[in-house]
């Protein structure tokens, strides 16, 4: 689930930061509280809601983003650079999920990451913006031992004053350790879950694209929404987890209201 709702997460900070374009100076913010419809776990094809809470501390060109389970700070005080630190909590995969076979494999605890982001962002067209972005995370909790790399492209556009649209592409590259811990299924695994062997490799884990919406009611208040959909790829693809018990097509939506200060 983490990947997912991170990038619905990211997109919708997006469409926020929209909302504090008008104030220049001073501490300011948005804090978006909704719902999000997600799968249980990564490469499931069973869905389920969960809360959402995200939003966006600006202090000049810095910032402090808080997204699904990713916290964010930009330290550069540069319209157009970012550049900072980031920490990330991958979800545990519990025994409460609607596959028995997968769930037969064990639980997976929290997994906490470490790393760094850098983006680069122009104006194009007037009030409409392009952004590229990359980032590292190194799991630093002992859970999975790997790391995940990420790259992305944005373009953010102002349809009117009242509302603006963000698009999001993205492509993930995980580890071996994050693939086996993730995507392999052990001898021990086969026989508890009925699942054939698997060793999942490194690779590629999955593109994706992502659209949202923002719309402002007045000067304080907002409504979100947003559409997301992500396809596994390679080796995480193939494992029996998604191609047996899942499945490599994963869909996310997100609706919530947001408060500006």
């Amino acid at each position: 689930m983490k990947t997912f709702t991170t990038l619905l997460a990211l997109t919708l900070t997006a469409t926020i930061n929209t909302a504090a374009k008008a104030q220049d100076t001073g501490v300011h913010g948005t804090v978006v509280a909704g719902a999000a419809y997600v799968p249980e776990y990564e490469g499931a094809d069973e869905q389920q809601i969960v809360p959402l809470v995200i939003g966006r501390i600006n202090d000049g060109n810095r910032y402090l983003a808080f997204e699904g389970p990713t916290l964010r700070a930009n330290v550069l005080d540069n319209k157009g650079l970012e550049f900072g630190p980031v920490i990330n909590i991958t979800p545990k995969r519990g025994r409460d999920i609607q596959s028995r076979a997968v769930a037969r494999l064990g639980t997976i605890k929290d997994a906490v990451e470490v790393g760094v982001f850098a983006a680069i962002s122009r104006p194009v067209f007037g009030k409409d913006r392009i952004r590229l972005a990359i980032q590292g995370a190194q799991d630093v909790s002992g859970v999975h031992k790997g790391w995940l790399g990420a790259a992305s492209a944005r373009y953010a556009w102002s349809v009117s004053p009242r509302l603006s649209l963000v698009g999001d592409v993205t492509a993930t590259y995980a580890s071996g350790e994050y693939a086996r811990n993730y995507f392999t299924v052990t001898s021990a695994g086969s026989i508890a879950s009925g699942l054939p062997t698997f060793n999942a490799k490194s690779g590629i884990k999955d593109v994706g694209a992502s659209v949202s919406a923002r719309y402002a009611l007045d000067k304080r208040w907002s409504l979100f929404g947003i559409g997301a959909y992500k396809r596994l790829a390679g080796s995480f693809a193939d494992s029996p987890i998604v191609k047996g018990a899942g499945s490599p097509d994963q869909f996310v939506g997100g609706i919530g209201i947001g408060w500006s200060f």
